[in-house]
């Protein structure tokens, strides 16, 4: 049986509303083809394992310009520069990070969750001792284990017309 949980990590940041991924580090890297410029909704629904705890949906916008991606999505920061960048803007926000390919970053955009999964063990609950002073055990019993997991998949993109706002 097999239970799961999402964990939350990182902190809040208070008072981020926009936060810029530039990074001059990857100058070799090739930028996004100017049809992909434009502000883009982005959603993804992350599901549970049946019977195992509760989905959840990611949503946000995000803007893709020549030399950066920005997100428009509350208490995120990025990582690009911590992590290198050099094939992605990276995003940790409080319960997922997220990815964007820089070459195409509307194709290659990418959500991660970090879950908890509990198996059961057969472990002794009871042992004996044999004539010869061998322990056994005479009684087992199921314990829960807790491992952790990442989830991950594609980000669902819609390309926003110009004054349109986010759903």
């Amino acid at each position: 049986m097999r239970k799961l949980q999402f964990v939350v990590h990182g902190a809040l940041l208070a008072g981020a509303a926009v936060i810029a991924a530039c990074s001059s580090k990857n100058k070799a890297a090739t930028a996004p083809s100017p049809e992909l410029f434009g502000t883009y909704a982005f959603e993804a629904r992350v599901s549970a394992p049946s019977n195992t705890g509760v989905p959840m949906m990611i949503q946000g916008v995000v803007h893709v310009l020549a030399d950066t991606v920005i997100l428009d999505t509350g208490a995120c920061r990025s990582t690009s520069m911590a992590s290198g960048g050099v094939d992605s803007f990276r995003y940790q926000c409080p319960d997922y990070a997220l990815s964007f390919g820089r070459e195409d970053p509307v194709k290659n955009a990418y959500y991660y969750v970090n879950a908890t999964v509990t198996d059961t063990k057969i472990v002794c609950a009871s042992y004996a001792t044999d004539a010869t002073g061998k322990e056994y055990c005479v009684k087992n019993t199921r314990e829960p284990v807790e491992r952790p997991i990442m989830l991950s998949g594609r980000l669902t993109m819609r390309k926003l017309k110009p004054g349109e706002r986010e759903p």
